[in-house]
């Protein structure tokens, strides 16, 4: 199947070197790198459970780590540096 992707400059170049590295036609090489990079598992983002805030209709994201409702703002920030590094570990 033929198809038309707007691929960054700089993208385009590193395949096409990695192409004459191997000695690689340029299609057969985009084949491989797409196939390996759907066979990467990727981590579960957590499901998000949004509420509206009884006082001013705003909306709020609902944490299960918050003990009485409310967090800090040292609490958030460790929550979303939690989930930021669980992001960036390599799945087994």
């Amino acid at each position: 199947m033929k198809t038309t992707v707007e691929i960054p400059d700089d993208l385009m170049k590193a395949i096409k070197i990695r192409a004459v590295e191997e000695g690689k036609k340029l299609n057969q090489v985009m084949r491989e790198l797409l196939t390996s990079g759907l066979k990467t598992k990727q981590p579960k983002l957590p499901k998000v459970r949004i509420g509206v805030d009884k006082l001013n209709g705003l909306p709020v994201i609902l944490s299960s780590k918050a003990k009485n409702g409310d967090l800090t703002p040292a609490q958030l920030s460790d929550i979303l540096n939690e989930q930021e590094a669980s992001y960036h570990i390599p799945s087994r």
